[in-house]
């Protein structure tokens, strides 16, 4: 059997997307890119990774990502049972689903327990460090180890291209379902020594989603603006109602279409992404205000979100 790459981290480099998947279509042989767990549709994610393993029940990495997506869901001992099968259809490489194992304790389990088996996990592989080094800045965070949740962040810091820079980059790799939880991981992170506040994460819940007619009402004929992520820019986007818009950030302006889906919302520039379309959902946002403009999220696929108000 092929070296498998561990997917199920949220830290893991996998494929880059394809076509198919960039434009929505969630390919059940590609797995790897579940974009319904990044929009917070996480029904829908187990749904598609359920028909994935009936169609090829002997592939250990689709119960990677099940293990993973229950997690975010809260269900850790399904979460727990789904490594575990991964583990035992993959013998030859252990690690990776003692990470998940040990993971799957998160926040509110037996982290004694989860803490052995990361240990374990990196005796066996040791390139694994920073997936590892992840889950123990968590673990030491909830405990009130701050020394040693800081030498963990400076671990997995390492192993990337790119310190994290700030709460709200991390948080975009944690969807969890419930914003109790998120609020749990976030505090340890920044105990860890993540910067930011805890007023910096995104609480998303699934009943401020907006469904698809929602969405068209709120956006098609309408202009909104809010904060660039990338940049803190401000941005201005203006919809026709056939779903046509026009985007403007400082001096970068660019054109493109819009429609939805269900209840994701996909647009497609002229100029980003080379013209790729890509979805998101939109979210309430219970916190937000006109004045602040963030009364709502844009939840992408791509693992980055748009705080956005009306501007009327």
């Amino acid at each position: 059997m092929r070296k498998r790459a561990f997917i199920g981290c949220p830290f893991s480099t996998g494929p880059r997307p394809n076509k198919s998947l960039i434009s929505g279509t969630n390919s059940l042989r590609n797995p790897d890119r579940p974009f319904y767990l990044y929009r917070y549709l996480h029904d829908e994610a187990l749904s598609e990774i359920e028909r994935a393993v009936a169609m090829d029940p002997n592939d250990p990495e689709l119960y990677a990502w099940m293990s993973t997506i229950l997690w975010f869901m809260g269900k850790n001992r399904e979460a727990i049972e789904s490594a575990k099968m991964g583990q035992r259809l993959y013998p030859n490489n252990p690690a990776p689903y003692l990470i998940l194992l040990g993971r799957a304790y998160l926040p509110d389990g037996n982290l004694q327990e989860s803490l052995p088996l990361l240990e374990r996990a990196i005796r066996l592989n040791p390139e694994l460090s920073g997936s590892v080094a992840f889950s123990q800045s968590i673990i030491y965070g909830i405990q009130n180890r701050n020394e040693e949740a800081r030498t963990a962040l400076e671990i997995l810091n390492k192993s990337r291209m790119t310190p994290i820079r700030g709460l709200k980059d991390i948080m975009l790799y944690l969807p969890f379902a419930a914003p109790e939880t998120s609020d749990r991981m976030a505090e340890a992170l920044i105990k860890a020594g993540v910067p930011g506040n805890l007023t910096d994460n995104y609480r998303i819940s699934r009943e401020n989603l907006l469904n698809g007619q929602e969405v068209r009402s709120l956006i098609f004929g309408r202009k909104i603006t809010g904060a660039s992520a990338a940049t803190g820019e401000q941005f201005w986007w203006e919809w026709a109602k056939s779903g046509e818009f026009k985007f403007i950030r400082g001096a970068y302006q660019d054109t493109g279409k819009s429609w939805v889906e269900g209840d994701v919302f996909f647009v497609q520039f002229e100029k980003q992404l080379g013209g790729l379309p890509y979805g998101m959902t939109i979210f309430r946002n219970p916190d937000g205000s006109r004045e602040s403009k963030n009364e709502y999220f844009m939840v992408t696929e791509m693992r980055f979100n748009i705080s956005f108000a009306l501007t009327e």
